[in-house]
């Protein structure tokens, strides 16, 4: 009988097992709904290509991808998340997964993780970014698939004749350079200011005042270092200088390349991303990718914020498997690549061939250097979308504007962030 029973148990739990394995290749008919919170021409070709090769090999399921103006995309997911419209999956930047970890939309995919062959091919940083992601919500809430690596773009024929042999290895070079390169044929730089540009002057803040955490021990904000008023007026005279566009204030990422590529501007601080908008115009040869400079104390400071692939609480019971297969697949090396090829990226999955692509060799190099420091910007507050794009971002404007003092904006940065960290640790 006891024979029995354990046979009996057995074949249950391998009938679950195939179930689960077999979900995806069923003939039940299974429709996805996926978002992209980054509508743009080579996201949707990454994920449309994507989901043609998965139905390719999955005749039963049926993948309708859907995207976001980047721009929208936060009030878009706030919207649909109120109104329990929210897709089955997206691939999202950490800002949108924050966003919707507060609102308890996502599903935890640790435990698909645990079951999963292939762990040991994927990246433990990218992987602990997204665990360590909200210190009281314990869990793998988005599925990476590529770091954001963030250096700078330059054209290398522009810097050698600005006098350069090589890219500036310290920011007080760097803005000799960026002043060197601006010419009456071109600027020096391509400053963002429009979406997103919140990021390259926190990016630069924290690398001038030598901050490797947002917060210190006792939770106040990197704005209070003593040099961090001196830092946004430095960042902010590259614009007043005229070093850089005058559309920069309203410039977004897309804007921003476009600036190098159509040869208006001779650098630009972007990840690995731009490199399939940079190669599609630029003779690769014209295009340098230099390390980010050197602080006062010898530091190169830098953020990585991988983004990937979520699964809503909205996705039902019965699909999340052969979403779950989604991702998988997404994991596996030809899609890694196909994603570092159009869109750019260090792939997570470690075992995607990188022979081909300098860039991403360079980032990686980068990413062992010694000097390297990686910070990680606090998106696991709920509060920190409505920060950077209520707070940060008109008042990047405001200064470029002249509208605002970098002494009153720091103030007023550290006051709110100083209060996001007290409200959410109580």
């Amino acid at each position: 009988m006891k024979k029995f029973i354990a046979l009996l148990l057995a074949l249950t739990l391998v009938m679950g097992l195939a179930v689960t394995a077999s979900a995806a290749d069923s003939e039940e008919p299974v429709t996805l709904t996926f978002w992209s919170n980054d509508g743009s021409t080579q996201w949707m070709e990454v994920w449309g290509n994507a989901a043609e090769a998965y139905m390719a090999e999955h005749p039963n399921v049926t993948i309708e991808v859907v995207g976001i103006p980047w721009d929208d995309s936060a009030a878009k997911l706030n919207t649909a998340a109120a109104t329990d419209t929210l897709p089955d999956m997206a691939f999202l930047a950490p800002q949108n997964v924050s966003l919707m970890l507060a609102m308890d939309k996502l599903v935890d995919l640790e435990p698909y993780f645990a079951e999963y062959e292939g762990k040991d091919d994927l990246s433990d940083s990218h992987l602990d970014f997204y665990r360590n992601f909200s210190p009281d919500k314990p869990g793998l809430w988005c599925a990476p698939m590529f770091g954001s690596d963030q250096q700078m773009w330059y054209r290398t024929d522009w810097l050698a004749e600005a006098g350069y042999d090589e890219f500036p290895e310290d920011w007080d070079t760097w803005f000799e350079a960026v002043e060197a390169m601006t010419t009456d044929d071109h600027y020096g730089y391509s400053f963002r200011g429009g979406a997103g540009g919140w990021s390259k002057l926190n990016d630069f803040l924290l690398s001038y005042t030598n901050s490797t955490e947002f917060y210190d021990e006792n939770g106040q904000s990197f704005y209070h270092k003593d040099n961090a008023v001196e830092g946004v007026e430095r960042w902010i005279d590259i614009y007043k200088n005229g070093w850089a566009p005058e559309t920069s204030i309203s410039n977004g990422y897309t804007e921003m390349i476009a600036e190098m590529a159509n040869g208006n501007a001779a650098m630009a601080w972007h990840h690995l991303q731009s490199e399939p908008l940079l190669t599609d115009v630029l003779d690769v040869d014209l295009i340098g990718y230099g390390y980010i400079p050197k602080n006062a104390e010898g530091n190169r400071i830098k953020t990585d914020e991988p983004q990937g692939i979520v699964m809503f609480t909205n996705c039902p019971e019965e699909k999340r498997d052969v979403a779950w297969d989604y991702i998988k697949f997404l994991w596996s090396p030809d899609q890694q690549y196909n994603i570092m090829n159009t869109a750019g990226g260090v792939p997570t999955n470690l075992s995607t061939p990188v022979d081909d692509k300098p860039f991403v060799q360079a980032a990686i190099a980068q990413a062992a250097d010694p000097a390297t420091k990686v910070v990680v910007y606090p998106a696991y507050l709920p509060d920190w979308s409505q920060f950077i794009n209520e707070t940060l971002a008109p008042d990047l404007q405001a200064l470029m504007m002249g509208e605002m003092t970098a002494e009153d904006a720091v103030a007023k940065w550290a006051e709110e962030a100083d209060a996001m960290y007290a409200d959410y640790f109580g």
